[in-house]
């Protein structure tokens, strides 16, 4: 039979000891989740203990040691999900029960008022963002260039501030990646600063938003929605002809007209036109004049000066001249010779 010394007998005779008093202990007083130990006990001999039952009994991960937790540094399986830096709030989107998918498709289930989706817009220093909260802080990152929170500079060039004069014009180069992650995924190296100059524009010319809305209208060939919004904005828009006419500084000072030759939008040329030139109703084809005027709209009274035919980009170009560049299109028009002065 195998016999231990007497040294080594001893000290398993010691330890099994110990292992038994530590079980009754451990069931009648220590919670599960944590280990709490008695400063009259030996922390050497417990130690010892502990590390027998670990290889037997234990259900912490090997990677903590259970000895260093006590009742007050409960287990911890993650790191701290990240906060909106500017209203520490969890970096989701809220979605009203409306807006939910399964509602819209009439589909039966359980309310989805508490449903959300990921909001996370990460700069390049590391902060986070709600994407309407960086937004909101629009006009100052347009004038430094730099993270709202932490002000580390945000360019991947040295350009200077978007904000360079009262059109916001951006330096040649100048981009801000970010990392997004929404409800379509993650989406790397989005360039947030053209997004942050047009919210900075806007904040300082509040009445370019119904200006730019007719531009994405007529890009679009949306001429219920031209004809809607202009009835809409009679009363609080004093000069028509100035608002169908606006260039914007953020698209190279193209007008509405520019942007429906480039899209191909022929129907949005033709109001265009029925609004603010000064071509006489007689020349318009029947099929554009009767559109116009079966929506109702009538003629801006205009001179020549402010045709919208002769508005020019910032590269120089009427709207005649961009077709000039799409014969294909627009060669047709072209040769009425309607889109020139």
């Amino acid at each position: 039979m195998f016999s231990l010394p007497m040294s080594t007998a001893r000290a398993y005779q010691y330890l099994v000891r110990e292992l038994s008093l530590l079980h009754v202990k451990a069931s009648t007083s220590v919670p599960t989740t944590s280990w709490a130990f008695s400063s009259q006990q030996s922390p050497t001999s417990l130690r010892q203990a502990k590390q027998v039952e670990d290889m037997k009994f234990s259900s912490t991960p090997c990677c903590v040691s259970p000895y260093q937790l006590t009742a007050s540094q409960p287990l911890s399986f993650g790191t701290e999900m990240a906060l909106c830096k500017v209203c520490e709030e969890t970096l989701v989107l809220r979605l009203d029960p409306e807006e939910d998918v399964n509602d819209e498709a009439g589909a039966a289930g359980p309310s989805t008022s508490d449903s959300s989706v990921p909001d996370d817009l990460e700069l390049p220093c590391g902060c986070h963002f709600h994407w309407q909260c960086l937004l909101d802080q629009s006009s100052d990152v347009a004038l430094s260039l730099k993270c709202p929170s932490c002000t580390a500079y945000l360019p991947v060039n040295e350009g200077g501030p978007s904000v360079t004069n009262t059109l916001l014009s951006t330096p040649p180069g100048t981009a801000i990646f970010t990392r997004y992650t929404n409800e379509g995924g993650i989406q790397e190296n989005l360039d947030i600063l053209p997004s942050i100059t047009e919210e900075a524009y806007l904040e300082s010319n509040p009445e370019a938003r119904p200006a730019r809305a007719l531009h994405v209208m007529c890009a679009e060939g949306d001429v219920g929605g031209v004809v809607e919004l202009l009835r809409d904005a009679g009363d609080s828009i004093e000069d028509l002809t100035a608002f169908v006419t606006y260039q914007d500084p953020l698209e190279d000072m193209k007008n509405g007209l520019h942007l429906a030759i480039e899209n191909s939008q022929e129907e949005s040329l033709w109001l265009l036109l029925w609004l603010c030139s000064t071509i006489p109703e007689s020349s318009f084809p029947e099929y554009a004049r009767s559109v116009a005027e079966a929506t109702g709209v009538g003629r801006l009274s205009v001179d020549r000066e402010r045709d919208i035919r002769g508005l020019r980009d910032n590269q120089g170009r009427t709207a005649a001249d961009l077709a000039q560049q799409r014969q294909g299109q627009w060669g047709h028009i072209l040769q009425t010779g309607l889109l020139s002065l």
